[in-house]
């Protein structure tokens, strides 16, 4: 599978876990915007998720999780604002995300081959 393909495979994916999957997605639609999952210079650069909201209101994901491929479990608190994004990095503070407002580190690595996240609610 080409780069493009798998990256557009892996932007397609998201998943709110929840008995009611209809009334959950109608008001909380998050979705992996981006994914860095192989940098250029792999010693200097940092992997990443970025999260888009595509509600024009704010969503809570407090205790919302990525698992499969990495981990990381939103803490209390964690907001992303209405049309915006939240980006979630392996090494938040790494000099190429400065100014990006990132949080992390997540855990695991993301395959460069493919592989599945899931965002779970």
């Amino acid at each position: 599978m080409s780069p493009r393909a798998l990256f557009a495979l892996l932007v397609s994916l998201f998943l709110l876990s929840g008995s009611d999957h209809a009334s959950a997605s109608a008001d909380s639609v998050i979705v992996f915007n981006e994914i860095q999952y192989h940098p250029a210079d792999e010693i200097n650069d940092t992997e990443w998720l970025e999260l888009r909201n595509l509600n024009g209101v704010d969503v809570d994901i407090s205790d919302w999780a990525i698992d499969r491929g990495v981990t990381f479990n939103f803490p209390e608190g964690t907001i992303v604002p209405g049309h915006g994004l939240l980006l979630v990095a392996s090494d938040p503070a790494n000099a190429t995300l400065a100014g990006k407002n990132s949080m992390g580190p997540f855990i695991g690595q993301l395959s460069n081959s493919g592989e599945e996240l899931r965002l779970v609610n």
